[in-house]
């Protein structure tokens, strides 16, 4: 379900595929042993157009009788019609290769440029071209798949931010909810709990939807929790932010369930 503009809850819709606005609020509630695919398409890329609904059914059907679980980028690619475009430059896979096995390495564009001989100005223009897509974007891409992948593998969150070229950690959270509406804690906390032998308090749809991937088991909580109450106050002028319309549609639907 979608939250409308005046910050109310729109109706639960069951459907294989859904498309999702930039800036949207949103649930999504699935089985637990579902498997999800979350396909981001970046508005700063020329070539994007937008996709029908009959096309995502398409895909989905296409990538359903491939193993959705083992997916690759380009079998997605392919689903959705897109042209396989690799690099026509031949020294751009160099810069590609290097910042998805060494992304903090970038901190600026020269750096990227004295790689294959170019001045900062020239490559900027051909990495925008060739890729399609600024080379800063396409740099925090891999940066914060640097980090899940990281987190996943058993690695801090601390120090897989600072590899990745995060300045902190509040860097990292700043960027990743800009562009996915959640903390990379929020994520992170499953793989933490399988790759130790910690027992955490994770909420349950997060721990469902990744046990799997995170290797944890899950028990019902031997003793109950006390109640907890939250008195929420917030400046009347700001009730066009995102958050605050998210927070006043929970709690338009808190009451009217009491």
């Amino acid at each position: 379900r979608l939250m409308g503009k005046k910050g109310v809850w729109g109706e639960w819709k069951s459907t294989g595929v859904a498309r999702i606005p930039a800036g949207t609020l949103h649930h999504i509630k699935s089985d637990s042993n579902s498997t999800m695919l979350f396909v981001y398409l970046d508005p700063q890329l020329d070539s994007l157009q937008s996709f029908s609904d009959r096309e995502l059914d398409a895909c989905r059907e296409s990538l359903c009788k491939m193993n959705l679980s083992a997916a690759t980028m380009l079998m997605i690619e392919r689903a959705l019609g897109l042209p396989d475009e690799d690099t026509a430059h031949p020294r751009l896979n160099k810069v590609i290769r290097a910042l998805e096995n060494n992304p903090g390495d970038f901190d600026k564009i020269e750096d990227a440029a004295k790689l294959i001989n170019l001045s900062g100005s020239r490559f900027r223009a051909l990495f925008k071209n060739e890729v399609g897509i600024p080379f800063r974007r396409y740099r925090l891409w891999r940066r914060m798949a640097y980090v899940v992948k990281a987190v996943a593998s058993g690695k801090s969150l601390t120090h897989a931010s600072a590899d990745a070229g995060f300045s902190d950690s509040a860097h990292l959270s700043a960027s990743f909810k800009s562009m996915f509406g959640i903390t990379p804690s929020f994520l992170a906390a499953p793989f933490l709990v399988g790759a130790s032998d910690s027992i955490a308090v994770i909420a349950e749809r997060v721990a469902l939807q990744l046990q799997a991937a995170a290797g944890i088991e899950i028990f019902e909580l031997p003793i109950e929790l006390p109640a907890w109450y939250v008195s929420v106050a917030f400046a009347s002028g700001r009730t066009q932010e995102l958050a605050i319309r998210w927070l006043c549609g929970v709690l338009r639907e808190g009451v009217s369930a009491v």
